[in-house]
């Protein structure tokens, strides 16, 4: 095994392990999940990117082992905040699929990139660079690393304690703009937990519609459109009262709607 390519599949197989161990989980079960795992995962977030990066970049011994660290940590940071800007825009959810792909293509991807390019240049400068430190080197990047992971698991701590928000969403709008006599009724179950509704709407004092259960699992959509009748001169309210089933007698979201005739 030639000495350019030793770290790079190094680097690779530590990937493989870390994808199949960790799976990027690590944002939802990194505390409870060993210490193998967390040790895994945090060379996948902090330290293979960004040493690969390093690699391709600086293919040659042009930099010493206390600056290479620096490097692959720095863009270790660098690849998982953009990349987690890139996962944001993007149409679908975030799921820790695409975290695995992103980290691990970005790894492989810039460890083939160092490959190609130590093999366009000397032998001797395409050695695969040895990690010789200084102590004062050697406490720098000990003490990079340690503020690095202990600032990873303390935002960890923190974020593991908060719950979501449960909530349900209610909304009354116009079906048709041009049609003042129709509107469409919605609800979305954020709760949680399976949900058992009961709707009523009225148009002025006059019943128009009811629903006297509507069951919705979490993040399941309700939509209905309703008919009201021809609208008098001036103004008229039109009132939705949503109610859960578990407390029928007290309304949870109440919605109005105001048809104008001038």
């Amino acid at each position: 095994m030639s000495q350019r390519t030793t770290d790079m599949i190094v680097i690779a197989a530590i990937i493989i392990i870390a994808v199949t161990l960790v799976d990027i989980t690590m944002f939802e079960t990194a505390l409870s999940s060993g210490i193998v795992r967390v040790f895994f995962a945090l060379l996948m977030v902090l330290v293979l990117p960004g040493y690969a990066i390093t690699a391709a970049l600086f293919p040659g011994r042009m930099i010493g082992a206390a600056e290479r660290l620096l490097f692959s940590v720095g863009l270790s940071m660098v690849v998982a905040i953009l990349g987690g800007l890139i996962l944001n825009w993007m149409p679908a959810p975030i799921h820790a699929s695409a975290w695995s792909i992103l980290l691990a293509g970005t790894t492989i991807t810039a460890s083939i990139i160092a490959f190609i390019r130590r093999r366009e240049i000397p032998p001797s400068e395409a050695e695969s660079p040895g990690l010789r430190f200084s102590w004062p080197q050697g406490l720098l990047g000990l003490l990079v690393v340690g503020l690095v992971s202990g600032a990873f698991l303390v935002n960890r701590m923190g974020v593991i304690p908060q719950r979501t928000t449960a909530f349900t969403q209610f909304w009354m709008l116009p079906a048709n703009p041009a049609d003042p006599n129709s509107l469409r009724l919605g609800v979305r179950n954020h709760e949680l937990r399976e949900m058992n509704y009961k709707l009523q709407v009225t148009n002025g004092t006059v019943p128009v519609g009811e629903w006297p259960l509507i069951t919705l699992g979490p993040d399941e959509l309700w939509e209905s459109t309703i008919a009201l009748p021809a609208i008098q001169p001036g103004m008229e309210m039109v009132e939705a009262l949503l109610y859960r089933l578990e407390e029928p007698d007290t309304v949870y979201r109440r919605v109005l709607f105001w048809r104008d005739n001038q």
